[in-house]
């Protein structure tokens, strides 16, 4: 149980390494080597769960570093290596309102009705979904 805490703490500060980061595109090679890190650190930690004797510990540790982990990049990264997800944020915003994101361009006046600050931030506005 000792090791899988420490293999936890070393993963949350490859996590946190990552989140202080900002800007993954201008920092790839970092951001993979912390990532590579947490790859390492997960499979020595299926290692030593398939070694215990008694699960239920384990899972239960496991699982609260994994959301703990989750926590400390979702409030800190806005999204640097892809921009795709604010497609996603408009077109769930019209199908809600029963428009089709596929009839219309981003940029369409006629779903000027429908602005949000999201809407700047899609790339490739002139075309539809």
């Amino acid at each position: 149980m000792r090791a899988l805490t420490v293999i936890g703490l070393f993963m949350g500060a490859c996590f946190v390494g990552m989140a202080i980061l900002g800007d993954l595109q201008a920092h790839t090679v970092s951001f993979l080597v912390l990532y590579g890190l947490t790859c390492v650190g997960f499979v020595a930690a299926i290692w030593r769960v398939l070694r215990a004797q008694d699960h239920t510990r384990p899972l239960l540790l496991i699982v609260g570093l994994a959301v703990s982990f989750r926590l400390a990049l979702l409030f800190t990264t806005p999204p640097t290596l892809s921009g795709d997800v604010y497609r996603y944020i408009w077109d769930g915003r019209l199908a809600h309102a029963c428009v089709s994101p596929y009839a219309q361009a981003v940029n369409s006046p006629l779903l000027d009705p429908y602005e949000t600050p999201q809407r700047a931030l899609v790339n490739n506005d002139w075309m539809a979904s």
